[in-house]
């Protein structure tokens, strides 16, 4: 992040367009939130969906956090370059580029 005022300001657009988000911001952490942003921004809204608000099954969204995280960390570039790899990679074996 090149500035933290442009990570909030990336975190407020998916706490936009994932209202379920802003719903669970007690229970998170700013890097949870920065992750979900990575999530929405890839459009994987779908994560999200049925999430009940903060208080309700905290656990398995902190597990969840944990397995992204650690995605997050294993792969080079994180879940940003995954994403960006899988729609190039997608794209070429449409066009019959990638076997």
């Amino acid at each position: 992040w090149p500035e933290e005022f442009d990570a909030l300001k990336y975190i407020e657009a998916a706490l936009r367009v994932m209202p379920v988000l802003k719903a669970n911001l007690p229970i998170l952490t700013f890097e949870e939130l920065r992750l979900a942003s990575d999530l929405v921004a890839a459009g994987q809204n779908h994560l999200f969906a049925s999430w009940p608000p903060a208080g309700k099954q905290d656990a398995d969204k902190k597990r969840f956090f944990a397995q992204v995280a650690q995605l997050n960390a294993k792969y080079p570039g994180g879940l940003k370059a995954y994403h960006t790899n899988a729609v190039k990679l997608l794209a070429e074996a449409k066009e019959g580029k990638n076997p």
